[in-house]
């Protein structure tokens, strides 16, 4: 379970409209939402402006939380069934209730506090996401002025950095130039990283 950065307006909407199992799922986590946060993720799934509700950390904390329990809940209708599940950065959430650690109202709850912490608290900054293995962007890092590390590795070929917005846009730029996919996410905050 992914944490953010990837999500777009819309996403999930064809699902909701078309499988039964993840409309359940939505309409439960909807319920464990309501004591802590005035809407809706349908209301977000469901409206063309629910995307730019998504550009809030506290509204697309608990957003994405609940877009990765319904999917799962949505291949297990499938037949596919996990035998081990993993998270990062907010997909923590998702991965130990999918996994039985905690309930769905423990994990509503969670994800919207993280939210709700991250917005109020995070200093600013941005992440950016490069097709490039995290050995070689540390090491390139690591002769820089320190105002961008590595902040994940997503998997062997893309790796996640964070750090100063004008260093992290200049750094996008330099890989563009260089022929290597990277993009900014549309995150406001350099979340893992120091």
């Amino acid at each position: 379970f992914s944490g953010h950065g990837g999500h777009w307006a819309g996403m999930g909407r064809s699902l909701l409209e078309a499988e039964p199992a993840f409309a359940r799922a939505v309409d439960a986590w909807d319920r464990a939402l309501r004591p802590y946060v005035p809407f809706r993720l349908r209301d977000l799934l469901e409206s063309a402006e629910g995307g730019a509700a998504l550009d809030r950390i506290d509204v697309l904390q608990p957003a994405l939380t609940g877009l990765a329990i319904a999917l799962a809940r949505q291949w297990e209708s499938w037949g596919v069934r996990a035998s081990a599940v993993v998270g990062h950065s907010s997909g923590e959430i998702a991965a130990a209730h999918v996994a039985g650690c905690i309930s769905l109202d423990d994990a509503a709850r969670m994800a919207c506090a993280r939210g709700a912490v991250v917005r109020e608290l995070a200093p600013p900054g941005a992440m950016a996401l490069v097709a490039r293995p995290a050995r070689d962007v540390e090491d390139e890092l690591a002769r820089g002025d320190g105002r961008i590390t590595v902040a994940g590795a997503n998997s062997p070929a893309m790796t996640v950095v964070s750090g100063d917005t004008d260093a992290v846009e200049e750094w996008v730029a330099q890989q563009g130039e260089r022929g290597v996919f990277a993009r900014r996410l549309r995150v406001e905050f350099a979340s893992h990283g120091p």
